[in-house]
């Protein structure tokens, strides 16, 4: 049997093949390429279940919302329906996320659990920093005490 790698972009130009109306068919392109034709549909299988996720908006962060609301925004008609198909979404998208966007900016527990949590890390800050330099306060009087017994300056016997 001959095993050959086909790079992603070959794979993704005979499923764009396989995919044009009036395009050649599975047969004809599995002969052209010395492809089985089940190889083939597997291509076709996985590069569309990749292509889907990429696009599928379920899987959108907060983020990537908001700014396809904000990409929205002053958009009607065609430029509005064009720019919806490029990624691959719908109106009632936009209009969940806009809910969505404003429930979450107009949370007053939010805002409150934010400026507690802020408060909260100041203060461990401020303790960290009492640790570090308590930490380097014991590092330079072991460092000094070392340096003494090494001048005869302490005995080896002799406690703090």
């Amino acid at each position: 049997m001959n095993y050959r790698m086909y790079s992603e972009e070959f794979k993704k130009t005979i499923v764009q093949k396989m995919s044009m109306p009036g395009g050649k068919s599975v047969i004809a392109l599995s002969r052209e390429i010395g492809v089985c034709e089940q190889t083939l549909y597997n291509w076709r299988k996985i590069i569309q279940n990749n292509v889907t996720r990429e696009q599928s908006p379920r899987g959108w962060r907060i983020s990537d919302k908001y700014q396809a609301v904000l990409d929205t925004a002053n958009k009607t008609g065609e430029e509005l329906g064009i720019l919806l198909r490029q990624k691959g979404l719908q109106t009632t998208h936009i209009e969940l996320w806009k809910e969505e966007c404003k429930s979450v900016l107009s949370d007053k527990s939010l805002k409150e659990e934010n400026r507690k949590l802020k408060q909260r890390n100041a203060e461990l800050e401020k303790e960290i920093n009492k640790k570090d330099k308590t930490i380097a306060e014991v590092t330079s009087l072991l460092v000094l005490k070392k340096k003494a017994k090494e001048m005869g300056l302490i005995k080896e016997d002799e406690e703090d």
